[in-house]
């Protein structure tokens, strides 16, 4: 049986991810039987040791994950895929990466998904606080995953900058719409650069964000709000650059296209899909309601065990309130984070996420970024 896999590659600093709203670039995953090889990746120049045995989870629109480990090369084979959308999380010693697949019959060629260099140790208990967040809540008030595409996207890898450096972008939901009212608004998007937080500002009700003052460079996002949370990686280019030719210095090992896009979409997991994202940190969690034809949304063995609070989330629960912006390394937050509605902890993740990974070196400090702003 052959496997039609579309998705968007969710990164926290290590590849890029390109998009155009008009049509959809379907990715194609090799097959045998009902099984999908997946290889794990890093951007050109990184080491490839922390791929090998890196935990890897696979969960279904119910929330019932199945767990894996990665062989030597970083390469791992899904057992029994139906079709339907599957979220995809792999974590390695300090390197992170996930991604939404739309699995559909038909296709050919593999699957490769880059990894990004994050604290782990930092992020587990801000994962764990916001599975909790969905835990008081209904089934029903967390939506339904739509069963299949209605309307086409297309991903790529690279994203054109518009002038003074705007980069706009759109949280892509795969919430059924005809059964849910989870409101993209209010979602915290953190801009990052080497792994260094350099910006933050909120989505509007369409889900729409913007970034002024972007660098040129690889680029990483990290989204968070009610509808779910989302990390990747992309390349921002200067339309100066694409005038010249272009030739990017950080040469990524996943270019799915050649293509190049104008608006950068945040593919979200959602709430019925989150505890299995969580379950490559060993976070204990507390369970999402079941959706309705679910007998277990959690496989038994999914979840771990771990601390959970302490100084550090203390520290990073004051900063979602912070204003103002912070160049170089530092971290930039907008305003509070209160109008998500009992969701203020959410601003901490996407912090966490991007904690500052780069060295004292010039060449590998990030470079400052305008005070971000909303649409």
């Amino acid at each position: 049986m052959l496997i039609s896999v579309t998705g968007s590659i969710a990164l926290a600093d290590s590849t890029r991810v390109q998009i155009e709203t008009s049509e959809i670039k379907h990715r194609d995953a090799q097959s045998r039987g009902d099984s999908i090889e997946l290889q794990l990746d890093v951007p050109v120049g990184q080491s490839r040791i922390a791929l090998a045995g890196a935990k890897v989870t696979l969960v279904d629109s119910y929330g019932v994950a199945k767990k894996y480990v990665a062989d030597s090369q970083g390469k791992v084979r899904f057992d029994d895929i139906v079709a339907g959308p599957y979220a995809v999380v792999a974590a390695g010693e300090n390197v992170y990466g996930s991604t939404i697949l739309f699995i559909q019959p038909q296709s050919r060629a593999s699957l490769r998904m880059p990894l990004a260099a994050v604290n782990v140790k930092k992020l587990t208990p801000w994962m764990d606080k916001f599975t909790s967040q969905f835990s008081q809540k209904h089934a029903n008030q967390l939506g339904h995953v739509m069963s299949q595409i209605e309307r086409e996207t297309s991903f790529s890898d690279q994203v054109q900058l518009r002038e003074g450096g705007i980069l706009k972008g759109q949280l892509v939901s795969i919430l059924d719409p005809t059964s849910s009212n989870v409101s993209l608004a209010g979602t915290e998007v953190v801009l990052t650069q080497k792994g260094l937080a350099v910006g933050k500002t909120y989505t509007n009700e369409a889900g729409e964000f913007l970034f002024k003052g972007v660098r040129a460079g690889v680029h990483g996002v990290v989204a968070a709000g009610p509808a779910g949370y989302a990390t990747f990686a992309f390349e921002a280019i200067e339309a100066a650059a694409l005038a010249n030719g272009h030739d990017p210095k950080h040469q990524l090992v996943s270019v799915m296209t050649n293509d190049i896009a104008w608006s950068l979409p945040v593919t979200l997991v959602p709430p019925t899909m989150i505890p299995g994202v969580v379950d490559p940190f060993g976070a204990s969690m507390t369970q999402v309601p079941a959706m309705i034809g679910s007998e277990n949304l959690v496989s038994a063995d999914c979840c771990g065990h771990g601390n959970v609070g302490g100084s550090f989330s203390g520290g990073m629960g004051g900063m979602a309130g912070m204003g103002g912006s912070v160049g170089g390394g530092g971290i930039a937050s907008g305003g509070g984070s209160g109008s998500i509605g009992g969701l203020g902890l959410l601003g901490g993740i996407a912090a966490a996420i991007a904690i500052p990974v780069a060295t004292s070196n010039d060449d590998d400090t990030a470079g400052p970024v305008a005070s971000p702003s909303g649409i």
